[in-house]
């Protein structure tokens, strides 16, 4: 499971100056960001403690292939399909005030 805030981790190029990689790279890792701050808004935005979200259903929304959405969140969230997220909620003691 995903603890909330997400952290979408960036790729590094330490290779010769190949600039087709190198801009691979910079593509990846600028699709990592707007991920990251998709999720983080989403999550933000919902109330509930456990959150499910479908890799198409992201992929869908932000207009990227499903299978670049995977690619780069399948190392943070797991899941085939789909993966959950845990919004630690206020305590009770809190959401009163």
């Amino acid at each position: 499971m995903l603890a909330y805030p997400v952290r979408v981790q960036r790729r590094s190029y330490r290779g010769s100056d190949d600039p087709t990689k190198q801009a691979q790279i910079a593509e990846l890792n600028r699709v990592a960001g707007i991920l990251e701050d998709y999720l983080n808004k989403q999550i933000e935005e919902r109330k509930e403690e456990h959150q499910a979200y479908l890799y198409s259903g992201i992929a869908a929304d932000l207009g990227f292939e499903v299978e670049l959405v995977r690619s780069i969140l399948f190392s943070v969230a797991g899941g085939k399909d789909r993966f959950i997220v845990h919004k630690r909620l206020p305590s009770r003691s809190n959401r009163q005030k």
